[in-house]
């Protein structure tokens, strides 16, 4: 070989040879294993499940193992691998929540979904606030639920509530979300005899009530009474999902299982492609996704113009800013 094609040829085997140092193959992902703890047997955590599995799929993310097992199935699982083992733990629902929030160690990283602020606030106090507990609510922030009043309802000028202990701690929040254009008339309850009388001293002071996810002042028992009351005193109700709208309430945002579940995937893909072992949780946050949900019946019988809902619903994704804050 001349010793011109030589030198050619060492050079090309060491400059190859460099290339090779410089840029190894990347490692492989890190497996993150994710427990889900929830019941695959009722509809709304079975809807939450699958709509998680098809947000890694869709992201590609193919390093999450998910390991399904309800509150009676824990502490087989926490026996048979120690919680340390479980990068994340997801608890959905209440009584998963509180499941996980007694049997898990505070240093393991914990998810709250389907669980409200109020839920949310009281259990990460039990557990301890820290970067290992996180949530993704199920009610609506009310700087969103206020565009959709305002979108809905704009001349409304007087808004009543009706606000139980679990509600009582955000009527601040609300009154600075309303940023000096409307008045809020609150009416405070502490147990259930209370709810109607409040409500009916509200209704002749407000345009509109809103309800809050107070489990004292809203709940089955009650709904009818207060959507019946509601619509005797010709006052719209903004409730508080798809299922007020179709017992008479006026409008309602709603995120379902499958819009949660959404979410968490995506958090799951953020976490799998952390380089940390041990990455820290983003903060609690309000649902990402969400339905305009109307009732025009109950609306045209109240005399009310309203918009139907993919208008509201564009009109909200106008507005919607990057973030809502949480408080």
């Amino acid at each position: 070989m001349p010793a011109m094609l030589a030198r050619v040829v060492a050079g090309m085997l060491l400059a190859a040879t460099m290339n090779a140092t410089a840029a190894p193959s990347p490692a492989p992902a890190r497996e993150i294993i994710a427990l889900l703890l929830a019941d695959p047997t009722h509809a709304p955590h079975a809807q939450l499940l699958k709509s998680v599995k098809r947000g890694l799929e869709e992201a590609a993310v193919d390093n999450v193992v998910m390991r399904v097992t309800d509150v009676d199935g824990l502490p087989r699982e926490l026996a048979r691998a120690s919680a340390q083992d479980y990068p994340v733990v997801i608890a959905v629902g209440g009584r998963a929540a509180a499941a996980a929030t007694q049997n898990l160690p505070a240093t393991t990283p914990l998810i709250y979904a389907l669980i409200s602020r109020a839920r949310y606030d009281a259990l990460a106090a039990q557990r301890g606030r820290s970067v290992n507990t996180t949530a993704i609510f199920r009610d609506q922030p009310f700087t969103r639920r206020l565009r959709l009043l305002r979108a809905s309802l704009p001349m409304i000028r007087r808004i009543g509530i009706v606000v139980g202990p679990a509600s009582a701690p955000y009527v601040h929040d609300l009154r600075r979300a309303l940023a000096h254009t409307a008045r809020l008339d609150v009416q405070m309850v502490n147990a259930p005899g209370e709810v109607m009388p409040a409500l009916k001293r509200t209704l002749v002071r407000s345009d509109a009530i809103l309800a809050l996810p107070d489990p004292l002042v809203y709940n089955p028992r009650t709904m009818k009474g207060i959507l019946l009351t509601t619509y005797r005193h010709r006052v719209p109700l903004i409730g508080l999902s798809q299922a007020y709208v179709r017992a008479g309430a006026i409008t309602a945002l709603d995120s379902t299982p499958a819009h949660v579940g959404a979410q968490l995937a995506e958090l799951l893909a953020e976490l799998a492609r952390s380089p940390s072992p041990r990455p820290e949780l983003p903060a609690p946050a309000f649902p990402r996704y969400y339905d305009v949900a109307v009732n025009p019946t109950v609306a045209n019988s109240l005399g009310i113009h309203l918009l139907p809902a993919n208008e509201l619903r564009a009109i909200l994704s106008q507005q919607e800013t990057d973030r809502e804050p949480l408080r």
